[in-house]
């Protein structure tokens, strides 16, 4: 999970770089870039998230099957 926060950071500063050199219109395109990119590692730590919730609930409901 750590890991990939770093790369994300990695590509975000990647490209806030090259945006500091670039014309407007690039710098749109960039910045769509890094948006479509927050999106993605968004859905993949809320879809993690939603699996440890799953798997949790699981774990309890197999619990009380063998606690009956």
């Amino acid at each position: 999970m750590d890991g990939s926060k770093n790369q994300f950071d990695a590509k975000v500063n990647a490209i806030k770089d090259q945006k500091r050199n670039a014309g407007n219109r690039r710098k749109a395109k960039l910045g769509k870039r890094i948006d479509t990119l927050t999106g993605e590692y968004n859905a993949r730590t809320v879809k993690l998230k939603q699996a440890v919730k799953w798997l949790a609930g699981l774990l309890k409901s197999e619990k009380r099957k063998t606690l009956r």
